[in-house]
């Protein structure tokens, strides 16, 4: 990440044109937004280095090397909270800690699939909403006799 006049490049890209490789910046967010997520982020994606045993991002202002798809994770937060409103950065934050990598990655391609100013406004105000509950799709118990008049309609002879 660079710092330039308050505002900081996150996640660029490196593109090769004409044989050599220029940089893509993915990502402009402003200095107070950063520094809104940026613990969260930190805290987050180094552990996912710890578990793969790896060593942990020393997170310095100037050029920090990141995998490729832990950047696209960061990358994911950083559209987020640069569309979002003041009041619902915190939100936001807290939306993607509580997603599954796969699903950050996921939300990442459908932004870069159309990348334009609404989409990313779009993904703020769906992850403003705040993180749910997460909760089994099936009870283990069996499926519900409600509605059926109290009949065992599921129940083995």
């Amino acid at each position: 990440m660079a710092k330039t006049s308050g505002w900081s490049r996150t996640s660029a890209s490196w593109v090769i044109r004409g044989g050599r490789p220029d940089e893509l910046d993915r990502c402009i967010i402003s200095r107070p937004r950063w520094n809104a997520m940026a613990e969260t982020a930190k805290q987050d994606l180094n552990a996912k280095l710890r578990e793969k045993g790896l060593p942990t991002s020393r997170w310095q202002t100037g050029d920090n090397k990141v995998e490729r798809i832990l950047g696209t994770e960061l990358l994911t937060l950083a559209w987020a909270v640069a569309a979002a409103d003041e009041g619902d950065m915190a939100a936001v934050i807290a939306t993607w800690v509580s997603l599954q990598s796969a699903e950050r990655l996921w939300l990442a391609g459908r932004v870069l699939a159309n990348p334009n100013d609404r989409v990313r406004r779009g993904l703020a105000l769906l992850m403003s909403a705040g993180p749910t509950a997460v909760t089994e799709p099936f009870a283990k118990s069996g499926p519900s006799q409600k509605g059926t008049g109290g009949l065992p309609l599921f129940e083995a002879p």
